[in-house]
């Protein structure tokens, strides 16, 4: 990703990378982080297993995924 800014440079909110980590055996959530190509982390937290099992194989049109934040930064405003 810092390869890509360097390139690119790439402003605020431009490029953003989802990352779901694999799931550890007998650990019922499966942890993410989405980051900015510019200023780094912007959100982490994780997902239920059950939550993701019952929505198989496709969530329903409307319907929205529970996740757990445990980190976030402040949306920048735009100008």
């Amino acid at each position: 990703m810092a390869a890509v800014q360097r390139r690119c440079n790439f402003a605020d909110g431009d490029l953003r990378v989802i990352i779901l980590e694999g799931q550890p055996i007998h650990v019922q959530k499966q942890w993410y982080r989405i980051v900015d190509a510019k200023t780094g982390l912007f959100e982490a937290g994780y997902v239920t297993v059950e939550d993701m099992l019952s929505r198989q194989p496709w969530p329903e049109p409307g319907d929205e995924f529970p996740v757990h934040v445990t980190t976030q930064r402040g949306t920048p405003s735009k100008p």
